[in-house]
């Protein structure tokens, strides 16, 4: 792996590489040309203000490297590696097992207090209703009396007032009263 500078920079770079053979640097600069590179990921590092004191590193894994070891070795030291990597896996996966059941244990709980507040906001609304209704009730039976009593004291003029029409004085004072119209 190697992680260096921009490209503009990398135009003219020569590497020495490690010979694994001799276990020395190779006495030979070779050209570094990013162009033809087959990498799998590039790192980027960037920043607002300039970057100083960035040096170009290239790095070696081991089994790469580690000729000495027999085919048979380097098959089981992948073997490990990805049983290594497994066991991880496998724990991550429970700790996200017991993270998920948290969260859905939450949720229950919120919902099931969602539903007793729903629940209480219904026999509250519901009684609200029922007391409104009572009083509604009420203010009717009183307007339906009042309504008896305003049509009772109209039967009532009216009676007084038949009663007014057919009195004598009334007679009379309706004979003066037409008089007084032709007068005028």
């Amino acid at each position: 792996m190697a992680i260096c500078k921009p490209m503009d920079v990398m135009d003219d770079l020569k590497i020495n590489f490690f010979d694994i053979t001799k276990f020395k640097i190779d006495s030979s600069n070779k050209e570094f040309n990013l162009n033809n590179t087959t990498g799998l990921f590039f790192i980027a590092i960037c920043s607002n203000s300039t970057i100083e004191n960035i040096d170009n590193k290239l790095y070696f894994f081991k089994e790469t490297n580690d000729q000495s070891s027999s085919p048979e070795q380097h098959e089981q030291d992948h073997l490990q590696e990805l049983r290594d990597l497994n066991k991880k896996k496998d724990a991550n996966l429970k700790k996200f097992e017991v993270r998920a059941v948290s969260h859905m244990d939450h949720l229950r709980d919120l919902n099931k207090k969602k539903d007793v507040n729903l629940k209480k906001f219904e026999v509250a609304v519901k009684a609200n209703l029922k007391k409104y209704e009572v009083e509604t009730d009420r203010h009717m039976d009183r307007l339906r009396e009042l309504n008896k009593e305003k049509d009772a004291d109209i039967e009532n003029l009216r009676a007084i007032i038949k009663e007014m029409r057919e009195s004598p004085s009334w007679k009379l004072v309706k004979k003066f009263d037409f008089l007084k119209k032709d007068d005028q």
